[in-house]
């Protein structure tokens, strides 16, 4: 009796087209963060520009951005830093809070753009000396510094060698006048 493989290769076809579980997006990294905080009753608004050390396991994410005012009236603080706070889906967006900074706990929510090597949004001040205000924020995945080709010792030795001898051939070649 002749086997069909065509049952074995049905039930692999339909295997394959149960979709997979959707990938949360890595933002795990060193991101340039500005934002724009409109202070309660017109203050005015603060530009803070810094950076954050995003990490991230599965899709909760956490990290401390320290910003410093670029510009701003008085009232605005010269620095802020904070606790931050999040969760991230599988499209790169993100909600989250930020805790224990000078601006008092704010929410934020962000979409990301540039094939995720962005991020922007809006935050709103919920408590302390800032509630009521709000702003918006922009990041941007800071560029990572290339590596810098280096020798261990073995190499050092070798160059050193190669140098040595590369001189005394150039100075025997060289001509007597």
């Amino acid at each position: 009796m002749a086997r069909h493989p065509s049952a074995a290769v049905a039930i692999v076809l339909l295997g394959l087209a149960v979709p997979a579980a959707a990938q949360v997006p890595d933002l795990s990294g060193k991101w340039n963060l500005t934002t724009y905080a409109d202070l309660p009753d017109d203050g005015g608004t603060c530009m803070f520009f810094g950076q954050v050390v995003l990490e991230q396991m599965g899709s909760s994410l956490s990290g401390t951005p320290l910003l410093q005012l670029f510009d701003g009236p008085a009232a605005c603080p010269p620095i802020m830093a904070a606790s931050l706070t999040g969760t991230v889906d599988e499209k790169g967006c993100v909600d989250g809070m930020l805790s224990s900074g000078p601006l008092g706990t704010s929410y934020f929510s962000g979409c990301p753009g540039d094939g995720m090597k962005s991020l922007g949004g809006d935050f709103g001040n919920e408590t302390g000396p800032y509630a009521g205000g709000g702003g918006t924020w922009m990041a941007v995945m800071a560029p990572a510094l290339a590596e810098i080709p280096t020798l261990d010792g073995l190499g050092l030795t070798l160059l050193a060698m190669l140098l040595v001898t590369a001189g005394g051939w150039a100075l025997s070649r060289r001509a007597v006048i």
